[in-house]
């Protein structure tokens, strides 16, 4: 999904030169994206660097993500698709 949303970025960027403002927008909203890639890196390296015997209870973690489609996956739920613009929270 990350990449669908920098390629977007890009798109909109290349279509009509956005204003200072948007600009700044779209920076950030790319921030975000290679942040939130990042934070996965770092936790899937987490999770290789851990013993297979380690046991944690992620409910307390879980609790406090609003995002309902999120919590689910986290939670090892199937993903359910989210239209863009929806109220997905609890």
């Amino acid at each position: 999904m990350g990449d669908e949303i920098e390629d977007a970025v890009g798109r909109s960027i290349s279509r009509s030169a956005p204003g200072p403002r948007e600009g700044g927008t779209l920076q950030k909203l790319d921030n975000l994206v290679q942040s939130l890639a990042g934070v996965a890196a770092y936790v899937d390296g987490l999770a290789l660097a851990v013993d297979g015997d380690c046991r944690i209870d992620p409910g307390e973690a879980v609790a406090g993500v609003n995002q309902k489609s999120l919590a689910g996956a986290l939670r090892g739920l199937m993903p359910v698709e989210v239209d863009a613009g929806s109220a997905d929270f609890f």
